[in-house]
Parts: structure tokens; sequence; C-alpha cells
């Protein structure tokens, strides 16, 4: 048996008599089979009579697949029924002398009155539509129900991070930072630290409480050889001038010799 001088397959599995690839752009040729004189059994179940939406191509699909096949503005969503169309059909309509082949789409005669105003439709006609996987929710029919993709945008984490940058980071950058830069910090650099140049005498020990009071820890004098011993005096929270400090440490020392 030959269709357009291609020799057809007539024995083996699905894949072996009919073609499996899907094209990138889903287009393919569509033919009509059952209906009429025509009317069979199919190879997944159910009768090819014409009167609802089925197609073949199960090498392609699998058996209970569902299509959007589109074409003209319309669309039928069918099912997958049956095995074919035969190797030598899509040969054939690919008119390369039978060395490659463009896919077709045997469809029900029920499609294609529908979609194309035509109840019969053969591969030298070349008529395209396009077909596509539906989902399996999808309803049978022309122009059936095919449930929409779901367009909804991905959520995006829009609590957290625009608090970050409008809330708790500008107050970062406006409140405590300029606290830190101005208050504390400028506390640190211009009170307790100023304490500390003027009041902490040479041969400290750090300990523990740097930014505090300190008791005497170690041998401690003055270069006049005034020697301190227990808690040694801290400047006062107010900022001194160091010449105004070194002048009230030289009284105390001499208050004692006195």
């Amino acid at each position: 048996m030959t269709v357009g001088g291609c020799a057809c397959p007539t024995s083996g599995s699905c894949s072996a008599v009919s073609y499996s690839d899907i094209p990138a752009d889903n287009r393919y040729y569509v033919t009509t089979f059952g209906g009429g004189g025509d009317t069979q059994g199919m190879a997944c179940g159910g009768t090819a009579d014409g009167t609802w939406a089925y197609v073949a191509d199960s090498a392609r699909f699998g058996c209970g697949a569902k299509l959007i096949i589109s074409a003209a503005g319309k669309q039928c969503v069918a099912q997958v029924a049956d095995c074919g169309p035969n190797r030598c059909v899509e040969q054939a309509a690919s008119s390369s002398g039978c060395a490659s082949h463009f896919p077709i789409i045997d469809a029900s005669p029920y499609i294609t009155k529908y979609l194309l105003g035509a109840s019969g439709v053969g591969w030298s006609d070349k008529k395209i539509v396009t077909a596509v996987v539906a989902t399996a929710s999808a309803t049978v029919g022309c122009p059936g129900v095919a449930p929409a993709a779901d367009s909804s945008p991905i959520p995006v984490d829009s609590g957290p991070a625009p608090a970050k940058d409008t809330g708790s980071s500008a107050l970062l950058d406006t409140g405590s930072s300029v606290a830190r830069d101005t208050g504390s910090s400028a506390a640190k650099d211009t009170g307790s630290s100023a304490a500390r140049d003027v009041a902490w005498l040479p041969g400290d020990v750090p300990g523990p409480a740097a930014d505090g009071p300190r008791t005497g820890v170690g041998a401690n004098s003055l270069a006049g050889g005034c020697a301190v011993t227990g808690a040694r005096p801290v400047a006062p929270a107010a900022p001194l001038p160091i010449a105004v400090a070194l002048f009230w440490l030289f009284w105390r020392c001499r208050a004692r010799q006195g």
C-alpha cells in the first residue's frame, strides 16, 4: 500500500507505523477520519463516528491526552483516542519524495467542520492547525473548555523588604545611627574618652569596664611623684579642656602634699 508514492508500514507498534515527533511551532496539517461509512473503533477505545472531538496521534501524545486544536481564530478541545496517521501519509504531505515528513493531526470531521467549515479534509489539502496539550481538566468539545493558564504574578515578599528600605532602615540611617554618630559616640569621643585621657594615669592596666569609672590597679603616680591610691578621681561628666583637667589634678596633688 502506498500514499502519494510513499510506502505505508502495516505492522508493528503504533510508534513503528506512525511518527511521534512534536514540532517546535506546534503546526500541523489536518486530515479527517471516521463517520458515515468510515465509522470504526479506535485503538484507545471509543468509536470514530464523526460526532465528537476525537483525534489520532497517540504515538505523539498518548491515549487519553487532551489537545487544544486551533485555526481561524477558533478552537476545539480534542481527546486522543487512536493511533495514526500512517507514516506514509505524513511523508506524502511533505512533498519531499518520501524523504521527510510533515506532521499531521488526524481528526474527527466534527472538529474540521467547526474550525474550517469542511467535514472532509485530506493530506493534499494542506490545511494548517495548531495543537498543544491541554490540562487533564479540560472539557472535550468545540469550542470545549480549556482552563486558562495561571497568570497571577509570582508572590513577592513585599513586607519586610520595604519596611527595611523605608522604615527601620530609614530609622537606622536617620535615627539610631545619627544618635550613635552625634550622641553616645560623641559622648564617648568628648566625654568619657576625654576623661580617660586626663584622669587615667600612666601605668593604668585596663580593666573590664573600659568606658566607666575605674579603681586603682597597680602603682600609679604623677610626674611630680604624687602617689595616688584607692579610687582615682574621674573627670566630671561634662567635657573639660585638657589644660583645666591637668590644673585640677595638679592642685589635688599639691593639696595632699601640703
